[in-house]
């Protein structure tokens, strides 16, 4: 009896009813599809959710950049530097001596000691920095009042003497901007030395030398000016004579002196 009622009572629906939806099963709702919507999780195994990535260790890249930028081209200072080539003429005053002595007991040796101008004209070119070569001339003159006779002194009235230099010279520049040199010559030398009694006058040649000292301040791009101290000597033989005559001379001048390098 109660199959039968059953079974009338679920003939006995409405016909326009509509079915009951289908069940769902138990989990997350789904997430709608379209824009913006996220990518679904890989699949896991067991229904484990995947773990989060890791994040990138510092220890990946350096915190300090250590590489090195290549250096810039160099400089080449065209101005305020001693290079290229190289001009210079020094104008002063000094003071010389001359002894000159004869081979023979006849002809006394006598000395002149005295003051006069001095010229340098130098020009050369610069193979290094700060070291200047070529070629060199200097002249001096001196005046002597009384010249004296080396015999007991005697005064043989007064007397006059010159002298030339031609050869090579070094020049160099500790710092090749600054104004401070230090150079040399060493070459030919001809020189002269007569007195008052026109006896036993020199006029004769030899070797000589001069090393100096100096300074110049910057004035142009190229052009210093400033000043030169000049220690210079000389050894001579004159065989023109009626005996031979050998002159050594000694000179210190103080020049102005102007450059162009």
């Amino acid at each position: 009896m109660t199959l039968a009622a059953g079974a009338a009572f679920a003939q006995s629906e409405p016909a326009g009813a509509a079915p009951p939806p289908p069940a769902t099963p138990d989990g997350p709702d789904p997430q709608p599809s379209g824009v913006g919507s996220l990518p679904s999780p890989p699949p896991s195994r067991g229904g484990e959710t995947p773990p989060a990535p890791l994040a990138e260790s510092p220890l990946v890249q350096p915190k300090i950049d250590v590489s090195v930028p290549e250096p810039p081209p160099s400089v080449v200072r065209k101005m305020h530097n001693h290079d290229g080539f190289y001009l210079r003429t020094s104008l002063g005053l000094g003071t010389s001596s001359a002894f000159v002595a004869t081979d023979s007991t006849s002809h006394p040796n006598y000395t002149v000691n005295g003051g006069g101008l001095a010229l340098d004209l130098f020009v050369g070119g610069t193979p290094s920095p700060g070291l200047a070569l070529g070629g060199g001339l200097m002249l001096s003159g001196m005046t002597d009042g009384e010249v004296h006779q080396d015999n007991g002194g005697a005064s043989v009235g007064s007397g006059r003497g010159g002298l030339v230099m031609l050869g090579p010279f070094i020049d160099g520049f500790p710092m090749p901007n600054r104004g401070l040199h230090l150079g040399g010559l060493l070459g030919l030398a001809g020189g002269s030395t007569n007195r008052q009694d026109k006896k036993d006058e020199f006029s004769g040649g030899g070797l000589g030398m001069a090393v100096w000292i100096g300074h110049g301040f910057w004035v142009g791009k190229e052009w210093s000016l400033g000043g030169v101290l000049k220690l210079d000597s000389a050894f001579m033989r004159d065989d023109s004579g009626p005996v031979v005559l050998a002159d050594s001379m000694y000179g210190l001048s103080l020049s102005f002196s102007a450059l162009y390098h």
